[in-house]
Formats: structure tokens, C-alpha cells, sequence
């Protein structure tokens, strides 16, 4: 039985790194180009916006760095096929979490 290779998701990461970007400007405010927050609580990740396409991207997490969008299994650090979508997902989840129990940056109304 042979099985076929994992293939990247792109609409399905493209999808959760914009609902990620929305989640942190709920969270923190608008962050302009070079400008980083430091939020002292566990997991750490490091997240990169893009604000040209309303993205946010785990890039770092625990101290790794570099996810590629793909792995073969097993692999020596035994990351996931999907390793880079699911640290995306685990952030989304983890944005949720904050934003349901009301933690949230309380930005003026536009008129």
C-alpha cells in the first residue's frame, strides 16, 4: 500500500494566519513596521505581521526556528508533515482562548 506525500495547504494556512492577524490586533493594537510587543506568558513563539496582506505567522516557537511548510515522517526532530500549519492552529486557538475570557485591547470606536 503505498501513501502519498503530505501536500501543503496553502488556503488552509493562508486562511488561519489572516484570522490569526485580526485575533492579535484585537489583543495588542496595530503594531507598525520594525515595532515588537513582548507578551510574557507561556508557550513563546515569535510571531512576524504582515501587514501588506493582514497575516501573522508563527516563525519561532519554544525556541525553534525555520518551520518548513512540509516534513517528511518520521524525521529526526519528529515534527508533524503538517508542522507549520499546526503551529499556526495552535496559535489561533491560543488567541481564542485570550479573546473569550476578555482579555482584549479596548481600542476607541471609529465613528
Amino acid at each position: 500500500m503505498s501513501r502519498s506525500a503530505y501536500v501543503t495547504d496553502l488556503k488552509t494556512l493562508h486562511s488561519e494566519c489572516t484570522a490569526n492577524y485580526l485575533r492579535l490586533t484585537r489583543l495588542v493594537g496595530e503594531l507598525g513596521e520594525g515595532e515588537m510587543r513582548e507578551v510574557i506568558e507561556t508557550p513563546r513563539m515569535r510571531v512576524h505581521l504582515y501587514h501588506d496582506v493582514r497575516m501573522a505567522e508563527v516563525t519561532d516557537f519554544q525556541r525553534q526556528r525555520h518551520f518548513h511548510g512540509r516534513y517528511r515522517y518520521p524525521n529526526a526532530r519528529m515534527h508533524q508533515p503538517d508542522e507549520k500549519l499546526q503551529l499556526n492552529r495552535f496559535l489561533g486557538e491560543w488567541l481564542e482562548h485570550g479573546l473569550s475570557h476578555g482579555h482584549f485591547l479596548d481600542l476607541p470606536q471609529l465613528p
